[in-house]
């Protein structure tokens, strides 16, 4: 397995982008499930500057925040609460932003 791991590159980012090309729905809901498998990544798994590029793509995708009740339970999680109230051709970029992640990440681990 660790061989496999290491062709792929990371494991989350490497199936965020599976949910991506083979998710259902529209790049809304494809982008919601990769950016709740990319949410699980820890800071050590990455270099500083793909560390922060993520954080900038998980800031845009749950920009809205999260849906909640009166009792401040959440109804709807801020990726998919937020996915409502924008455009696909908006989360086809944030889609576009991942990939790009994903490739610079395999370039970095392979130039090590």
């Amino acid at each position: 397995m660790q061989k496999m791991v290491n062709m792929i590159g990371n494991e989350r980012l490497y199936n965020a982008i599976k949910a991506l090309v083979t998710g259902g729905g529209d790049a809304r809901e494809r982008v919601v499930m990769a950016c709740q498998i990319l949410q699980s990544i820890r800071q050590i798994e990455l270099q500083d500057e793909l560390w922060l590029r993520l954080q900038k793509i998980l800031n845009n995708a749950k920009r809205g925040g999260a849906m909640k009740n009166q009792d401040g339970e959440v109804i709807r999680d801020a990726f998919t609460f937020t996915a409502q109230g924008k455009r696909n051709s908006t989360y086809t970029k944030i889609a576009e932003d991942i990939y790009r992640l994903y490739v610079d990440e395999l370039t970095h681990r392979q130039n090590k």
